[in-house]
């Protein structure tokens, strides 16, 4: 074709192509995995950095963990080399810059006409860190069913909490790695529903609220996905726990 090869590859073999095509739903079908391990690949020959600017950064970690590359997601997100967000925050940063190099330890403070050290498009990676990281997302508009899908098993840290007050009410999201076993807690507002995905090798070893999930009240098992158990719930507060999901 006129931008893609026949291997999937883009004519534009760039971090920030790769991660646009993919966000917006450009590649054909039998070329989205080539093109996110290219991605992969582009990432790991630059020593692991990003190499992407205002355009291309807010589908960088997305379209990696959506592709099966969430190891290098969070590698990304934890970087604390030049450039990376990690590397703004060793260096005094409590807000996100407009440029990589808006300081650097090498030339000190970029030109002030542009430079500015509280902008969007760098930050835009928190969203990333509330959809995938904590797991919260909307399934329809305004929170009418909601997932919950967090990438815990590959998360360099050991829990997170996070939390959305929606148009209906306040989505929570909170887990932690204890030994071998997930521990998920979420609130789900009274008038939505939700899925969630927890990490386990089988239904049988999730329980809710100290007895087997598929037995718990409000919550109902739909299958297994992948590595996931995945329940349907209702509102309210729900404690799952997950054992032996840790390799």
């Amino acid at each position: 074709g006129k931008y893609v090869k026949e291997d999937g590859s883009l004519i534009e073999d760039s971090q920030t192509a790769y991660g646009i095509t993919l966000a917006m739903n450009l590649l054909p079908d039998h070329h989205k995995q080539q093109g996110a391990d290219r991605l992969a690949q582009l990432l790991r020959k630059n020593g692991n950095r990003l190499n992407t600017g205002f355009l291309g950064v807010r589908h960088l970690l997305p379209e990696l963990a959506r592709y099966g590359h969430e190891k290098l997601a969070y590698g990304l997100l934890m970087e604390t080399g030049y450039p990376s967000w990690g590397y703004e925050v060793v260096n005094g940063a409590t807000s996100i810059w407009e440029r990589w190099n808006s300081y650097t330890i090498e030339n000190g403070f970029m030109d002030p006409e542009m430079n500015s050290f509280s902008h969007y498009s760098y930050g835009s990676v928190a969203e990333w860190m509330f959809s995938d990281v904590a797991g919260i997302d909307s399934l329809t508009p305004g929170y009418k069913h909601i997932e919950i899908k967090p990438l815990i098993k590959s998360a360099p840290f050991t829990g997170i909490s996070a939390h959305h007050k929606s148009i209906r009410g306040m989505v929570k999201s909170q887990w932690g790695k204890k030994g071998r076993d997930i521990h998920l807690n979420i609130t789900i507002p009274t008038n939505s529903t939700a899925e969630v995905f927890v990490p386990a090798s089988s239904v049988n070893t999730v329980s809710e609220s100290g007895g087997a999930a598929a037995n718990a009240r409000g919550v109902k098992f739909k299958k297994m996905e992948g590595e996931y158990a995945v329940f349907e719930v209702g509102g309210g507060d729900y404690k799952f726990v997950s054992a032996d999901a840790i390799d």
